[in-house]
């Protein structure tokens, strides 16, 4: 079993793993998981390091997207394997933004436990082009280095000028899981996600000849959108558009959910 606290809802269905974000944890997906959980076997999860799983295991920079993806393949042979492994049930797995190296690590190394993946958002920053490539990859250092010297304020600032537009900010600020966020992700928690995940969000690039499928996105900020269009581009795909911004999975749980549920079951878009 992976160092990770779970919960499963909903009695029947496929299996849908929803790996939480950049918080670790699966509070911003609480709104969301119950209009899903008519459809599927919702699962929830905090990632190894975060709120209820432990945190003495944090993974490194280098290790850090394959040894949670790691995690979720040992969740999926956990919830839905029979006494023989190989009768495993692939699973429909969704994550956004930065975990998405999670779920596309998932795909590479274990596909035989993905039946599909939406990837919101996700934040490849080296697919981005250009000087916009370069400006944005060198505001990521400048987020660890404010995460460093514990200047949370102004590291949040820096991620929030390059993920929401004012109006989507303070719709997600308006909404309850905010108010929530600072009694489960710690300053210890906050530190280690600036100086560790961020320099591996900012970095990470899969093999892309290995990545077949389409990606799923939403209007918002340069950052949270252009990547998943360069993405698209490369492998030659749709790009889907969700309802919300950055975080429309909190700010348009219902809307999001049925969404989701149209790009699963229905196939509009694979990864």
């Amino acid at each position: 079993m992976p160092p990770a606290q779970d919960k499963l809802i909903g009695a029947s269905g496929s299996l849908l793993v929803l790996i939480p974000v950049s918080n670790g944890t699966t509070l911003f997906y609480e709104s969301l998981a119950p209009y899903l959980a008519p459809h599927f076997r919702v699962l929830l999860y905090d990632r190894r390091g975060y709120h209820r799983s432990r945190t003495d295991n944090r993974p490194s920079k280098e290790e850090l997207y394959i040894t949670h993806a790691s995690d979720v393949a040992a969740l999926i042979r956990h919830v839905s394997s029979s006494p023989a492994e190989c009768d495993t049930e692939p699973a429909f797995v969704f994550t956004s933004f930065a975990s998405s190296g999670v779920a596309t690590e998932l795909l590479l190394n274990h596909p035989h436990l993905v039946h599909a993946i939406v990837l919101h958002e996700p934040a490849l920053t080296p697919l981005i082009p250009g000087a916009l490539g370069v400006k944005i990859r060198q505001k990521g250092t400048d987020i660890v280095s404010k995460g460093q010297s514990e200047d949370l304020r102004g590291a949040n600032a820096i991620i929030n000028s390059l993920l929401y537009t004012d109006a989507e900010l303070q719709l997600f600020k308006a909404c309850p899981v905010f108010a929530q966020v600072p009694a489960v992700f710690k300053l210890a928690d906050m530190v280690y996600y600036l100086v560790t995940e961020i320099p591996a969000t900012r970095d990470y690039l899969p093999d892309l000849t290995r990545l077949k499928g389409e990606v799923g996105r939403e209007e918002t900020g340069v950052l949270a959108r252009m990547p998943g269009e360069v993405l698209a581009g490369v492998l030659g795909v749709a790009v889907g558009l969700a309802p919300g911004g950055h975080v429309g999975y909190v700010t348009d749980a219902r809307e999001f959910a049925e969404y989701l549920r149209r790009v699963l079951v229905g196939g509009e878009a694979r990864l």
